[in-house]
């Protein structure tokens, strides 16, 4: 009796190292996974950035949304799946079966240890996602800009009395070439920039009148003339669609009008195709 309850007692001692083992293990693997769930949830979070940084440019360039695109907790509850779902290998017969209730298995942790290798990549590559989509707000922060600073609009509403081109100089009667558009309209109309810039010139020039001239940047500038006067000076920064000035009928006029230049690259070209 004494053989086999001490032979009983060494098995039951046995068991209770190996449960012992068991709970610190699942102590261990619960540690983990809540370290992975952390991870993944931040993971995820760096998703939904990514997803609101697409949006705001989308809107900016003013571009659909892709239809593809998913919620990135549901990205992330499937990457998890897929992971485990490799990771875990077909089972080994244990050698010593584990006690009743606490049934745990070994590979369980070599497929949370690969899921965390694959959540490591995963959030490398959402970083660099993240820096790319900032150089791409950048460059349309910039394209913005430029947008804004191209002369786009008419500087005053009205009816053009003289094109772009060669005519006959309705005072002197000589031959000229004219590089602007006339854009008839009552005298004190409010004229507009056509675009962001810095007024660079405010002033009166003999054939011209009251003139005011803009840079815009990016090579363009613009020429506003016959003005009754100006509401702005030299250095102002001003926004497309501002009032700069007034209709008028200074210096070599016929009756009230802007004369309107656009200059790029410092030459003076054909202002209809930016009247818009």
């Amino acid at each position: 009796s004494l053989t086999v309850f001490a032979g009983r007692y060494a098995q039951m001692t046995a068991h209770l190292h190996e449960l012992r083992d068991l709970r610190l293990l699942s102590q261990l693997q619960d540690e983990r996974l809540r370290t992975l769930t952390t991870s993944a949830d931040e993971l995820a979070e760096r998703l939904h950035e990514l997803t609101a940084l697409d949006i705001e440019l989308r809107q900016m360039l003013k571009l659909e949304a892709p239809d593809e695109a998913g919620d990135a907790q549901d990205v992330m509850t499937a990457n998890r799946a897929v992971t485990v779902a490799h990771a875990e290998p077909a089972a080994e017969p244990a050698a010593v079966p584990p006690p009743r209730g606490l049934a745990v298995e070994p590979s369980t942790l070599a497929g949370a240890g690969l899921l965390a290798s694959t959540l490591d990549i995963l959030g490398d590559e959402m970083e660099r996602r993240l820096t790319s989509l900032s150089d791409l707000q950048i460059a349309a922060a910039e394209k913005l800009a430029y947008d804004a600073a191209r002369p786009s609009l008419w500087p005053v509403r009205g009816r053009i009395t003289s094109g772009y081109g060669y005519r006959r100089h309705p005072i002197g009667g000589y031959r000229q070439c004219h590089a602007a558009v006339d854009i008839s309209a009552p005298l004190g109309t409010p004229i507009v920039a056509t675009g962001d810039g810095r007024v660079i010139f405010t002033g009166w020039k003999s054939d011209l009148g009251n003139t005011l001239m803009i840079d815009h940047g990016y090579n363009f500038r613009t020429l506003y003339g016959h003005l009754a006067r100006a509401a702005v000076s030299v250095g102002d920064r001003i926004k497309k669609g501002q009032v700069i000035a007034y209709v008028g009928s200074t210096g070599q006029s016929t009756g009230p009008h802007v004369h309107y230049e656009v200059h790029l690259r410092g030459s003076p070209v054909n202002p209809n195709p930016y009247l818009r």
